[in-house]
């Protein structure tokens, strides 16, 4: 019998990781997950990188016979944005390009994946908290019963029951603030005009702020029924809060759509939940004695728009190398230290800025959010971040016209003030992330943990 591995909920990144560690053999690898097999995955599509299949070694959805398209480039707007103040995102087609699958077609390529590869599932398996042996992680526990291993995959979720419930001393953070989620309606409406009547810049609309309230988001976004899911061509509908969202608030937002978005019907034909989605950096710290967290679990989405499947999949190819590779076999928070390491060189450095970004427009007024897409300080380059590369560096490029963007931001005081500050954090994030130790000390960890966390929470809505 291998080492034990107990992954702690089937997250897009937990499920990919259990399936790289069972095929690298002498592990027994079991997945505990609280819905039914027949529950897993939301009811809707959702936007992936095409490349993060095979750099997991698992099938293209081609390859398995699953539909999915191409997803459309986006138009942005602001509170009170016009069409000829919109921001077109024109990627490069194909290498800059998102795939849309099935949620639930995603999670039959990967389950069935994963099954190949040895891994076994335990569905309709409620967690209930950790289970610990001092300051190791030795298990979870759950309705089922107390379950045993060597090392605990978290990957259940942004209120991950195991990770809320690890000690203060591990120097995990546990909980989640306001402003580090939203509260998320999707679903699929008729279309209210003809698809092929809709020209390219008006099928996908994001809009940030658009209705009351300290922060939110939107989308509507005219969809090919690919999937042959819904029965007929439709328009997906998204909208985030980080306060309160009703079923009411939803209606009445999307009435205020319709005003001048025509593409948005009436009729909710498919899905149509709200759910809580993470929004916020990844964490500081993410293993302890027994312990790693993945996915969702340690907040790896991106900030401007909730997605978190490719890096998923990607953090899923560390944290798989980092088990692999462990040859102690004692998976202790020294030993798991190459995977919390490579995760911030290799992807988190470019991550967690995007936060930075996301406070930034926290922190604007809704005039100042319409005065910088009126005066041009942001272009289609900064908002292709929500395209495949989910990287701080698709803000830093050369464009012709930075001295008139800069100027505008002169003109307005307060925006300045307020950009000024997002600098210097991400100054302050560059230079900590170049601190961060090689070589694991639980004093050390921990006070780059706490280091890095003020950077954001001094800027949470109160």
């Amino acid at each position: 019998m291998g080492k034990k591995i107990i992954v702690a909920g089937a997250g897009h990144g937990a499920t990919m990781a259990a399936a790289q560690i069972a095929k690298a053999g002498g592990f027994d690898v079991t997945v505990y997950e609280r819905h039914a097999r027949e529950d897993m995955g939301w009811n809707w599509f959702d936007c992936v990188n095409p490349e993060i299949f095979h750099m997991v070694g698992a099938p293209h959805p081609d390859e398995v016979g699953l539909p999915w398209a191409w997803r459309n480039d986006i138009s942005f707007y602001g509170p009170t944005t016009d069409k000829a103040h919109s921001i077109f995102q024109r990627l490069k087609f194909p290498e800059e390009t998102e795939i849309i699958i099935d949620r639930k077609d995603l999670y039959t390529l990967m389950i069935d994946y994963a099954e190949s590869c040895g891994v076994k599932f335990v569905y309709d398996c409620n967690i209930t908290g950790p289970l610990m042996a001092g300051d190791r992680v030795v298990g979870i526990a759950t309705e089922k019963g107390d379950f045993y291993g060597d090392l605990v995959i978290d990957g259940a979720g942004m209120f991950s029951p195991v990770r809320m419930n690890l000690p203060d001393i591990l120097g995990i953070q546990q909980g989640v603030n306001r402003g580090e989620w939203v509260r998320t309606f999707r679903g699929y409406f008729n279309l209210g005009v003809d698809k092929d009547s809709v020209k390219p810049e008006d099928k996908y609309r994001c809009m940030f702020k658009r209705d009351p309230g300290a922060f939110n988001f939107s989308w509507t976004d005219v969809v090919e029924d690919f999937s042959g899911r819904v029965g007929q061509d439709f328009c997906d509908v998204l909208i985030a809060d980080i306060d309160e969202l009703t079923m009411d608030d939803v209606n009445e937002r999307c009435d205020s759509y319709r005003k001048w978005i025509p593409e948005l019907g009436t009729k909710l034909i498919h899905a149509g939940q709200i759910v809580p989605i993470t929004l916020r950096q990844p964490l500081g710290l993410m293993v302890a004695d027994g312990y790693a967290a993945i996915g969702d679990s340690a907040h790896m989405s991106m900030n401007l728009n909730g997605s978190g499947i490719s890096d998923g999949f990607e953090v899923s190819k560390i944290l798989a190398d980092a088990v692999i590779n462990e040859k102690t076999e004692t998976y202790s928070a020294e030993t798991l230290w190459p995977y919390m390491y490579n995760f911030w060189k290799e992807i988190g450095w470019g991550l967690a800025p995007i936060a930075i970004v996301k406070l930034f427009i926290f922190n604007l007024s809704r005039d100042q959010i319409d005065y910088a897409f009126n005066e041009g300080i942001i272009t289609w380059r900064e908002f292709s971040v929500t395209a495949d590369q989910h990287m701080i560096t698709q803000f830093l490029h050369w464009d012709p016209n930075l001295p008139k963007r800069g100027l505008a931001i002169l003109k307005n005081p307060g925006m300045l003030k307020k950009a000024a500050g997002a600098v210097g954090d991400a100054i302050q994030f560059f230079c900590l992330e170049a601190m961060l130790p090689k070589q694991y000390s639980r004093s050390k960890a921990q006070a780059w943990a706490k280091a890095y966390n003020k950077i954001f929470e001094r800027h949470l809505p109160k």
